[in-house]
């Protein structure tokens, strides 16, 4: 009999059960345990942000605060913490709208002169980070920052950028890279040849007035600006995260072009507008100024610092509702701030006052008496004093738990030393003294008469040379002679104007000229009984000039003179 046997094939089922077990632990669970023992990193840096903090608050605080050390210290500190640029990164990060939505976070580390930047990831049950590692360089040209990447990471894996370049490049690509970039809101490029990003310097002052979002800082930014193309602005990489871009104000105090003002001139300290500062900061902090209001916040300074007068009806009437009696002003009308302003000063009339046509055609008198008028320094100035030069402001202001902070940047003086130098030359200095928040500086132009001379009734200056303090600084020419230009011209008196295209400063005789001529005739046909026409002793052929004075020390004088005397 036979049995039948039953073949069962536990054991192979069994063998395969295992192989594929084994397939799925290779094939599935290595990999993507593999994934996450190399890629996966949930650590992160605990980054202070405040989520209700935008461009413009962190760029006006880095902006205002840059002035806190100017009266103590000397210096102008432009201090950019990892903190700001953390929240600088996140801002950015959310201002792209391509952005991929498991990105939670984007900061820096800063130590030493390398920059690691980090993105954090989060995908439901996976977190990892990738982490940019670059170190940053001046250009050669020092002109720019250069963020050279040295390294890509991803989780606990580096050298992504050495053996995966190729698929960085395929996947995230150079127009990606720009797009970002574009998305921060500053002037960053990538550069594909050195694979770095740059960031010019001067884009540092841009960027930060950008994000401001204020025209009222304008002179700051304009002084800043030219700060870093003179490199004045030395940028220093310190240890506790912060990056500062320093100025040294010792160094803009004065130069060899300054002399001691004289008492006859118009002159501001520093604790004097300081002074006014704190009233602008008490009618604040008391809500009868709204400190949003930048055109009211401005007009209120105008007034403090001019008074009344020096206003235009549009500013008086933004002014009119507001009660500045708090800082002991009952009577806005009568209120005079330092007394620089006359809005019917003329330089033509002042010299107008030094013409003597008597003497010019009394024989009996003086019969070589040749002077036709006189222009001193003193007359120049105390007329360029009244042209809203002096008192032209920056004011730089925020909130602070301690209380309501405004600093500035002012023109505090200006004026001109007319002198004959130990070369025979003719000059006419300008010298502007800028008050970085209770700290004296001094801008000056150094200029010459041009080699045409005396022309078209014309004496003309031409400006050689500028200095900030002991520091070249031909990048301000423009923003502050356009200052200048503004001030002087269009102001229905040509007797001094400034030319922005060629750097000049033009003394205008034509009116004085004409002026003396009819006094002349006048004064003759008094003497005569007839009229003589004298016109021809006003031609430029009878007419010549000198500049008295031989040092910037004197009160220098311009004399204009007939070179035949009047005969009738």
């Amino acid at each position: 009999m036979q049995v039948a046997v039953s073949k069962v094939p536990v054991k192979k089922k069994s063998k395969v059960g295992w192989v594929l077990l084994i397939l799925f632990l290779v094939l599935v669970v290595g990999p993507i345990a593999l994934i996450y023992i190399l890629f996966y990193d949930g650590a992160t840096k605990n980054v202070n942000i405040n989520n209700d903090t935008d461009f413009k608050e962190i760029a006006n605080r880095l902006v205002v605060d840059s002035l806190d050390y100017a009266p103590t210290e000397a210096m102008i500190d432009v201090k950019v913490t990892d903190n700001d640029v953390d929240n600088l990164l996140r801002l950015a990060m959310n201002s792209i709208p391509s952005n991929v939505p498991f990105i939670k976070k984007a900061y820096v580390v800063v130590r030493d002169n390398r920059y690691y930047f980090y993105v954090d990831a989060d995908a439901a049950i996976f977190k990892t980070r990738a982490k940019i590692t670059t170190t940053m360089e001046i250009s050669p040209d020092n002109e720019k920052f250069v963020f050279k990447i040295q390294d890509v990471a991803l989780g606990r894996v580096g050298g992504l950028l050495s053996v995966g370049k190729p698929f960085i490049k395929k996947y995230i690509t150079y127009e990606k890279i720009d797009q970002i970039l574009a998305g921060t809101q500053t002037d960053l490029t990538f550069d594909r040849e050195q694979y770095a990003i740059v960031y010019p310097k001067t884009s540092l002052l841009t960027d930060l007035g950008r994000l401001a979002g204020s025209e009222a800082v304008g002179l700051y930014f304009d002084v800043m600006q030219t700060m870093v193309r003179d490199n004045m602005m030395e940028f220093k990489f310190r240890n506790n995260n912060v990056i500062e871009g320093i100025v040294d104000l010792e160094h803009l105090q004065t130069n060899d072009l300054v002399t001691d003002i004289p008492n006859t001139q118009i002159r501001i300290r520093p604790e004097q507008v300081q002074e006014k500062r704190d009233m602008l900061v008490e009618l604040i902090e008391h809500e009868d100024i709204d400190p949003s209001n930048d055109a009211l916040l401005f007009d209120a300074f105008d007034f403090l610092f001019g008074g009344w007068n020096s206003l235009n009806e549009a500013q008086k009437n933004n002014l009119n509702p507001i009660d500045f009696s708090y800082v002991d002003i009952d009577d806005k009308e009568a209120y005079e701030g330092f007394g620089l302003y006359d809005a019917e000063a003329k330089l033509v009339d002042k010299m107008k006052d030094t013409v003597d046509a008597q003497r010019l055609v009394n024989k009996t008198l003086d019969p070589r008496y040749k002077l036709l008028c006189t222009l001193d320094e003193d007359m120049i100035n105390e007329y360029i004093s009244s042209k809203n030069i002096v008192g032209f402001t920056s004011l730089l202001h925020r909130d602070t738990p301690e209380g309501y902070k405004v600093n500035y940047i002012t023109i505090e003086n200006f004026y001109m030393n007319i002198y004959k130098n130990s070369d025979n030359k003719n000059i006419a200095e300008l010298v502007c003294k800028i008050d970085v928040n209770g700290y004296p500086t001094s801008l000056t132009f150094e200029t010459e008469m041009s080699d045409g001379g005396f022309a078209d009734n014309k004496l003309v200056f031409e400006v050689k040379d500028i200095q900030f303090g002991q520091s070249d600084a031909d990048n301000l020419k423009e923003e502050f002679f356009n200052i200048i230009c503004d001030a002087l011209n269009n102001q229905g008196d040509d007797s001094l104007t400034a030319d922005v295209e060629n750097y000049t400063i033009s003394v205008d005789f034509t009116n004085i000229m004409d002026y003396a001529c009819d006094e002349a005739e006048q004064a003759v046909e008094t003497y005569s009984g007839t009229h003589y026409d004298l016109e021809t002793y006003f031609a430029m052929s009878n007419l010549t000039f000198e500049i008295i004075g031989s040092s910037r020390e004197d009160n220098g004088q311009m004399k204009l003179s007939l070179v035949e005397p009047i005969n009738y």
